[in-house]
């Protein structure tokens, strides 16, 4: 990591004429970089805190491309309205090349900003802080408030509304309000609707007099009122509301057959029925054991040393056969870091607790032109088991590079036995 150093001065840049007060501070500074003064074009990060240490994030601006001449330079910052409204604040900076994109280096600590940056919070008085008493005598004048001059009482229509003192009477609403606090009425229109067309989900209406309208129930489901009785059941619902029933058949199942080589034995013609998991399709109670983990498994540095990331237990049948052990897992990089950096991350199976896996499936991870690299990897591995055995398959991985560790995520693991 390169080294900088910032030593920093700040001043202000505002305005004293009648115009609104610009929120632009300039910030200036003389920058280090690999131990001489910087030359070139650079980002700054700017974040503002309420506290020297921690604290809450007040407002964040990102500067790039600033030059800096024999380690000096200015920037102009502008961090908006209600940030500084009187209470303490910091300042911390993090810079980097204007070339490039990657993260910036934090400089701390981080700088008191005082004085001259709260002369923006005249931007921002608060309600009723400003007094009778903190008025100087003679400072306020007849435009200030809108009369003709201090102490009269006539009313500068042109800038003051006059109190509202007019009201309509019944039957009528306001059109205006004069300067003078007088109103203008006009009377609520009189009269019957002209005509009333229904809609989507209505039928009816009417073009004078009295109009009626329904609902459509081809389009609107009428209120559901009928009921089945016991040992009946809903058919239809009908759109006036009303149900149509039928019976609920009864009576014995007539028989259960097994189909061959179905991998069912049993069955029946009447009574109780008792069905069961042929062997001779199955091979066994347990033929096939699933293991999976939401927890990231991560192997050692070591390029040689193979660490357990899972296992799955496959119980065979009467004869013996095969075990297809069958991982899946999403591979990542720990310690790769940008913009190139990759390394390759192995997994496969062994039917013991150490050992190399017998086949074994490569990812390669990492960092390719600041672009993020996974896999999703999946391992098949075939192992022979005798005839009414119980094994343990353990699911192993490592990393080839002994300074970079492989992650191994989302992990599923399953083996199945097939008789031969």
């Amino acid at each position: 990591m390169r080294v900088l150093i910032l030593t920093l001065s700040l001043c202000i840049s505002v305005s004293l004429s009648a115009q609104t007060l610009s929120t632009s501070i300039t910030y200036q500074g003389e920058l280090e970089f690999e131990g001489a003064p910087a030359q070139g074009v650079f980002d700054f990060e700017l974040l503002v805190f309420d506290a020297e240490s921690a604290g809450a994030l007040e407002a964040t601006l990102v500067v790039e491309d600033v030059l800096v001449q024999a380690g000096l330079f200015a920037v102009e910052l502008d961090f908006g309205t209600g940030v500084f409204i009187g209470d303490d604040r910091w300042l911390e900076l993090s810079v980097r090349e204007g070339a490039s994109t990657g993260g910036f280096t934090g400089l701390l600590p981080r700088q008191a900003l005082r004085a001259a940056p709260f002369a923006l919070h005249a931007q921002a008085v608060a309600e009723d802080s400003v007094t009778g008493d903190q008025i100087a005598d003679g400072t306020l004048g007849a435009a200030d408030l809108g009369v003709d001059s201090v102490g009269a009482s006539e009313i500068i229509d042109s800038e003051v509304q006059a109190r509202v003192s007019g009201i309509c009477p019944a039957g009528q609403v306001m059109t205006s309000v004069g300067i003078d606090g007088e109103v203008a009425c006009v009377g609520l229109p009189d009269g019957d609707i002209t005509g009333v067309i229904a809609g989507s989900g209505l039928e009816g209406g009417c073009f004078d007099g009295d109009c009626t309208l329904s609902v459509n129930t081809a389009q609107i489901q009428a209120r559901i009122t009928g009921a089945c009785t016991a040992n009946q059941a809903i058919r239809v619902i009908n759109s006036s509301g009303a149900v149509a029933c039928v019976n609920v058949p009864s009576g014995d199942i007539t028989g259960i057959n097994t189909a061959a080589n179905s991998g069912l034995e049993g069955g029946c013609t009447v009574g109780t029925c008792n069905l069961a998991v042929d062997p001779t399709d199955f091979m066994g109670t347990n033929p096939v054991d699933s293991a999976s983990t939401l927890n990231p498994v991560t192997t050692s540095l070591g390029s040689a040393a193979w660490t357990t990331i899972e296992t799955l237990t496959v119980t065979s049948g009467s004869g013996p056969g095969q075990v297809l052990a069958m991982a899946n897992a999403r591979v990542e990089c720990v310690d790769c870091i940008p913009p190139t950096s990759q390394v390759n991350c192995l997994m496969g199976f062994t039917n013991a607790p150490s050992g190399v896996p017998l086949g074994v499936t490569n990812a390669i991870v990492g960092f390719d032109s600041n672009s993020v690299l996974r896999d999703n990897t999946v391992t098949v591995d075939e192992f022979a088991q005798g005839p009414n055995a119980t094994r343990v398959y353990y699911l192993r991985g490592r990393s080839t590079n002994p300074a970079l560790r492989c992650q191994f995520d989302d992990i599923t693991a399953g083996g199945i036995f097939i008789p031969d």
